[in-house]
């Protein structure tokens, strides 16, 4: 019954197709004025249903055209996207390097990387990632064992050096080991690559032979300690996960994230020897002891301010005390004229004696005409004025309150006893 269908149809359509192309090449050989309003006729009756499976089509065509340009273009925005991405990430990257250049300010070299398999050396590595090389080498300074580092801290040492490339050790390798404590020094230990399942993570470290006494949280940053003269103290190695259980009965093993993952490396910097010699101290972290001697300097200083302010107090009070004390035995504290005493001070204390000059002694006064008998022909109650005393300075000349004379009170004064009288001169 299906053949039969099926035969019918086919006659059915070839007679339709046979027809329809008499039509055309009658409607080829007709005059064009009868061409048109055929044409028109056909259209407007028995083309309606061509006419529009033919617009159909055309708006398949058409949409399926734009789903594929639409396709190419979200493809593409894709793929900026994700370069974009790489972008930003390679220059926040090379922003933190820029920042690290900084805090060292020298003795370093900047250095792209390129990994190759551990398989090339005939190796086989802990991770899939075990050594790189360098496009730097000896003659730009770099030596064996040099440190390697990143922003975020440790990436490794340096194996081998050529003229003008380098190979590095990475600290996921199995023969990679450094002495680490903790930022106080009280936790020491030695970090190696784990030797655990590489599906969990191939790039973990593990802090072996801490004593059994030290207890370290998660969370806990440990640093290069800077035993062996090789790798520098206070670059950061990586942070404490968890304990790991070991059979050994006096140390402890603890289980690190490390601070520079291998898969973000993208340049890194060489240590010259000179700069690892002096030390990266202050660049992540600073020692305990250098803080305790900047905070004892601080303090020092503060110190000896205040001990300063309080000489300078205690020496205004003393003077405000004198001053007082002047004022109430009636001594006015002002300079006396300048006709009277030009070179008296506004202060009551009497200047020291100018120093006499040590080549030249002191002249001897010429003898009196009226010595005799070995004594002075002086009046009572007076002296001889010698060259001494006349290069002496003038003492203070205080002026008094009141008309009365400055000279201490009666009682005050010392009593000065008169020499005797001249005998009668003898021949």
């Amino acid at each position: 019954m299906a053949r039969t269908t099926v035969a019918q149809g086919s006659r059915i359509d070839a007679a339709v197709t046979v027809v329809l192309a008499a039509a055309a090449l009658i409607a080829l050989a007709l005059p064009a004025d009868y061409r048109g309003p055929m044409a028109a006729a056909v259209r407007s009756s028995v083309g309606v249903p061509l006419l529009a499976l033919q617009a159909r089509a055309e708006r398949t065509r058409a949409a399926f055209l734009a789903h594929d340009s639409t396709n190419r273009v979200i493809d593409s925005l894709a793929m900026e996207a994700v370069d974009a991405r790489a972008l930003r990430a390679e220059n926040a990257h090379l922003r933190d390097l820029l920042g690290l250049a900084a805090r060292l300010q020298w003795g370093f070299i900047a250095s792209g990387t390129d990994f190759i398999p551990a398989e090339a050396f005939g190796e086989r590595g802990i991770g899939r990632r075990v050594t790189l090389t360098l496009d730097a080498g000896s003659q730009a300074g770099i030596a064996t064992y040099a440190p390697v580092i990143a922003p975020s801290g440790l990436v490794g040492r340096v194996r081998a050096v050529d003229p003008t490339s380098s190979i590095v050790e990475l600290f996921s390798h199995e023969n990679f080991r450094v002495s680490a404590m903790t930022a106080d020094q009280r936790v020491v230990g030695i970090v190696q690559a784990h030797h655990g399942d590489l599906d969990e993570d191939e790039y973990l470290l593990e802090m072996k032979d801490v004593p059994f006494r030290n207890v370290l949280k998660p969370g806990t940053l440990i640093y290069t300690s800077g035993l062996g003269g090789t790798m520098p103290s206070y670059i950061p190695v990586g942070t404490v996960i968890r304990e790991l259980g070991t059979s050994e009965l006096w140390a402890r093993t603890y289980l690190l994230r490390p601070a520079v993952r291998p898969g973000e490396i993208r340049s890194v910097l060489v240590l010259l020897p000179a700069r690892a010699e002096a030390g990266v101290e202050g660049v992540w972290a600073s020692s305990p002891d250098s803080a305790a001697r900047a905070a004892a300097a601080a303090g020092d200083s503060l110190r000896a301010l205040q001990a300063a302010a309080d000489s300078a107090a205690r020496a205004e009070a003393l003077r405000q005390r004198l001053l007082d004390s002047l004022r109430r035995a009636g001594v006015q504290l002002t300079p006396a004229p300048a006709a009277a005493d030009s070179a008296a001070p506004a202060a009551p204390v009497a200047p020291a004696a100018a120093p006499r000059p040590a080549a030249a002694p002191p002249a001897r006064p010429p003898a009196s005409p009226a010595r005799a008998g070995g004594r002075d022909s002086v009046p009572p109650g007076r002296r001889s004025v010698s060259a001494d005393d006349s290069a002496r300075p003038a003492p203070t000349r205080l002026r008094p309150d009141t008309p009365a004379t400055a000279s201490p009170p009666p009682a005050a004064r010392p009593t000065v006893p008169s020499p005797p009288p001249p005998g009668p001169t003898a021949r």
